[in-house]
Parts: C-alpha cells; structure tokens; sequence
C-alpha cells in the first residue's frame, strides 16, 4: 500500500510520493505499473446554512446515483415517491431529513438546469469546530502511520456530522489503506454523493477499483477527477487504468502528460516506459529506455520507491537487449567503413579476418608492431552477441595510435625480461605458495608469466578502453544499448572472477588484487554513464581493493576532461603508480625496431 497523505494541503511533504502497484499481463509476464496513492485534501467546509445541506447539479452527481434520480422523471414531471426512495437509497446515511426535490436553477449563470436540494435538520448542540480540530488531530496520526486510531476517530466524526463530505472521505481513505475495500468503498460514494465534485475523493474512488482490478470503472473517475484539477498522481493513475484495459496508446498520451505535469515523479516516468514497451514498436523504444532511466534517475535510490526501482532496472535489462540487438544488425557496415578510414589514414590497409581467439571476442594486430605492410582486425569464430562493438572498439584504439603518430607523441607499451625478472620478485611470496600446492616448477613459471601478460594488457588497456566507450557513445548515440549490454557482459564475468574462491586460492595476490581494483574501476565507469542500472558497484564494494578502484577511476576521470592524442599513455602510468605496477613494463618510441 503506498502513502496515504491526510490533512491540509500545507501539511503534506512533497516526499510523500510512493506508490503502490497493480499488475499488468504482458505476454507471460507480469508486469507493474503504477497507482498511487497520494492526492489532495478537501477543502475545509463551513457549518450548514439554515437548512440547506446541499444543492447539486444533476449533470455533476455520480452517474449511478443521476440514473436513479432520473428514473423518477416522467412526462408530467418528478414523481415524488419515485424520488424519495432513490434519495433515501443514497442518502439514508444522513438519518431523518426534512425534505428534498429538483428544482431548476441557474446556479453557474449559464442559465437554468435541474438540481438536487437536500434539506437538513441538524440536532442541535453539536460543536462543529471542536470536530476541526478532532478531525485535524486524526489525521496527523494518519500522515504518521497510526491509522487505525485515526480511523475510530473518522468513523466518530461521520456519524456526528454526516453532512459533512470530507469526513466521509477521510474515512474512506483510512479505510482503503487497511484494505477494507467494502468500508472504504461505501465512505467513498457517501462523500461523494454529498460533494460529487470532489477531485480527490474521484481520485480515490478509482484508485480503489483499480485495486479491485475494475479498471474500466476507475478511468471515468480519474477523467473526472482531472477535469475538476490536473495533477500528476490522477494522470498517473488514469494512464495505468488505461495500460490495464489495453488502451495503450490512450495510457502512453496519460503518463506523457503527467511527467509534463511533474518531472520528479519516479512512477510517471515508469508507467510511461512500460506503457510504450506494451506498445511494441522499434521506433518507441529509445523514449522507453529514457522513460526508465528518468524514472530511475528522479528515485535516486531505491528506499525511496523500491517498487519503481526494481521494475525499471528488470524491464531496462530486457528492452536494452532489444534495442541492442537492433543496432547489431546494421554494425558491420560501420565497422567496414571505420577500417577503411583508418586504413588510409595511416598508410595501411586493415584486413578484417575470423580466428580462433582464447579469451577475447576481437583484437587488432597491428602492422608496425608485427611487421607487416597491414594490420589484421581478427574477429572470433565462436558466436558472440557482442562482436561488433569488440570490433569497433579495437578499431578505435587503431583511430588513437593514428591520432597520435600524427601529432608526433606515440609509443609502444612493452615489457622485458629485465622488467618481468622485477614482477616475479615481488610475487616471490606468491610463487613459492603455488609451489608448495604441488604445481610443478615446469607448469608455474609458465603460469604465472601468462597471467603477467594478462595483467599487463588489462593495465595499458582500462584506462584507455573509457576513453573509447566514451567517444563510441558520442560518435554513435544509437549504440548506446549495445555498449551497455557488452560492458555489461564483461563485467558480470568479472564479478563472479572477484569472489571465485579458485581464483583466489591460484592467482598471485598482487595480480589478483591489481585485476580486482581495474575491475572495480570500469563498474564506477559504468555506474557513471548508465546511473543506477547496474548493482556492479555495490558488488565491487565488498572487495578489499574497493578504495583502490575508487582512486583509480578518480585519477582517470580527472585526467580524461583534457584528452589530447597521446596523453592517454600518460593515463596508464598514473595507474600503474597507484597500483604499484610501474616498474612492470617500459615504453618504446614509436620507431623503435623492437616495438
């Protein structure tokens, strides 16, 4: 049940927005959509004058209650006892009353219409101001979640003055969020029969039959409800109505209106990326993925409206995959067009080709590193969902070295006997341990120099693979779900390797701590650019190198806002200081015959 808000309208925090959620089926699934809770107060109502209780238009009562009046009508004019049994049908509540009829009146100036007068003998000494201030005090128990004490007090109030609309509504209202819905609905309809015009107490009516899954019955409320006084939880609720009745394009019209009404309002935002993906058309994707992004972004954390949280993040996985797989089927022209590009620029044409790779979905061999008048972009020959940005992406650390050469500052990132003799001294701990586990020194040497080079690629690598998300993601807004769903994949397997107790038992600790920490890193990285997608930063949180993935993503993320070609081997040192690595590799100059 989300929050109930009584009382005045200056007594409500703005923060009082939760909803709760009524479910939709899609396909197999169930999906939530909004349907809040949280709306106006009545206005304060005055003490009867003289007899008079009530004169409503008829054209503003409930249409049940206008169909029975109407019943009464014939040629000749009302029939009294007709009459008098449909308002005593309705009306029984207020006890004895001394008389009512239709009249015709011009009540708005816009000339004469029939209305119902409902005459009222109050018993006398009853302290209508002292029942404020009762009725006040209720529902500052209520705002604080005691509304089962504020719910005796309502009932109280109601049998004292039944004239009096708004106590009828309070008392509905306490009664729907303890979930007596025949209570809650029979409060609901005296309060509005007496005040049909309430906006709030329409609001509730259908938030009820919403719950009692009769949306059909609750859209005519919440229209009525908007007519008397637009805001952004009618809106919202009405756009639910309509999503559950299969009106999804009337739904998508409602929650558009209703982040237009309120940007902040985390259930709007959610309804309307749901209410499009229902819609299940390729060109409303986009503005769906938004939708729940905003929703995500405007809930800031998930305490805060844990309902809107966890079904964003479920339905923002699925449809980003969509919107990927999308995008795939027109990669490979690009990346074709990019190996062109570059291939001229450089003087070197790149041949693209399909290899058995371990470990890696796409890599490019350079020309001047291997020596050959052309450079290979090899692609894997397993299936992967995510070889085409693997491929654009080595494609544009081939566009840095190009932006580089051509601004004179590249070099070659390399290591040595010299430097790997300094790497297995620092891990001579680590070794002598693997030893003793009965490695044979023949597989260990091997071993820990091939997850050396692991490291050292991971090292040159992280630091510059963000500054190439970020520029595939400028170049190509359209990628922006088939980067999120590779980076993801990549991540998820790194989670797992930064728990995996085999991992642990066999890897050196300052690889595994170096690798854990560039991890942790890339999860902030991600966390950055996709806010609150992913839970990749909560579950790096719980390493040991957290604070170092802390400092390594800072020192990036300071050093990338100057980017300029080159400097991003500046980038890789500042993290090899930080994780005491310097001293692993070395760097070439570009013309170095060793590079």
């Amino acid at each position: 049940m989300g929050c109930c808000v009584w009382g005045w309208p200056e007594h409500w925090p703005d923060k009082q927005r939760d909803g709760t959620y009524s479910r939709l089926a899609s396909g197999n699934s169930r999906l939530a959509v909004p349907v809040d809770f949280s709306f106006g107060a009545l206005p304060q109502v005055a003490a009867p004058i003289g007899r008079t209780l009530a004169v409503t238009p008829l054209v503003d009562l409930l249409p049940s209650v206008r169909q029975s009046l109407e019943e009464a009508r014939t040629p000749q004019g009302w029939d009294v006892d007709k009459l008098n049994q449909a308002i005593r049908n309705h009306f029984d509540f207020l006890g004895a009353f001394t008389s009512a009829r239709i009249e015709s009146r011009d009540i708005a100036g816009t000339g004469p219409e029939d209305v119902l007068v409902l005459e009222f003998s109050p018993p006398e000494g009853r302290d209508l101001a002292a029942a404020e201030r009762r009725f006040e005090q209720a529902s500052n128990r209520a705002t604080r979640g005691d509304v089962r004490p504020a719910l005796a007090a309502y009932k109280k109030l109601a049998r004292e003055f039944p004239e009096v609309a708004k106590y009828h509504r309070a008392l509905g209202q306490a009664h729907l969020t303890l979930g007596d819905l025949d209570e809650a609905e029979d409060s609901l309809l005296r309060s509005l029969a007496l005040d049909p015009r309430d906006a709030d107490a329409l609001t509730l009516l259908g938030n009820l039959y919403t719950k009692r899954e009769r949306p059909a019955d609750a859209i005519p409320l919440y229209e009525r409800s908007l007519k008397l006084r637009r805001n952004v939880y009618a809106l919202t609720n009405l756009g639910a109505a309509f999503a559950e009745t299969g009106r999804l394009q009337e739904a998508v019209s409602s929650f558009r209106e209703a982040v237009r009404e309120d940007l902040q309002y985390p259930n709007a935002w959610f309804g309307l990326g749901l209410s499009l993906s229902r819609l299940q058309r390729l060109d409303v994707l986009p503005e769906a993925i938004s939708a729940l992004d905003k929703a995500l972004s405007v809930a800031i954390e998930r305490r805060r409206a844990p309902d809107v949280w966890d079904s964003s993040k479920g339905l923002l996985l699925g449809l980003s995959e969509i919107q990927a797989s999308e995008e795939r089927s027109r990669a490979a022209a690009v990346i074709t067009a990019v190996a062109e590009m570059e291939g001229q620029r450089g003087g070197m044409p790149v041949r693209i080709e399909e290899e058995a790779l371990t470990g890696a979905v796409a890599k490019i061999e350079l020309g001047w590193v291997h020596h050959r008048p052309y450079h290979r972009l090899l692609l894997t020959t397993e299936p992967s969902p995510h070889r085409q940005h693997h491929a654009r992406h080595e494609l544009e650390h081939l566009r840095l070295i190009n932006s580089a050469r051509e601004a004179g500052n590249n070099r070659w990132y390399a290591s040595s006997v010299a430097s790997r003799e300094v790497a297995l001294r620092s891990m001579a701990g680590d070794i002598a341990r693997l030893s003793r586990k009965g490695i044979p020194e023949a597989e260990l040497t091997p071993y820990v120099l091939t997850v050396l080079d692991g490291l050292l690629t991971q090292l040159f690598n992280f630091p510059i693979d963000f500054i190439i998300e970020r520029r595939l993601l400028v170049e190509y807004p359209t990628w922006r779900e088939l980067v999120f769903t590779s980076l993801c994949s990549q991540l998820e397997t790194s989670a797992k390797l930064a728990f995996d107790p085999t991992i642990a038992a066999l890897a050196p600790a300052r690889i595994r701590n170096a690798n854990t920490a560039m991890n942790g890193a890339q999860a902030l990285w991600l966390d950055d650019t996709f806010p609150r997608r992913t839970d990749f930063v909560s579950k790096f949180e719980r390493t040991d190198t957290w604070a170092t993935s802390r400092k390594l993503y800072k020192t990036w993320k300071e050093r990338a806002e100057s980017w300029s070609p080159g400097v991003e081997y500046e980038w890789v040192d500042a993290w090899g200081d930080i994780l005491n690595l310097r001293e692993w590799y070395h760097w070439l100059p570009d013309n170095s015959s060793e590079g």
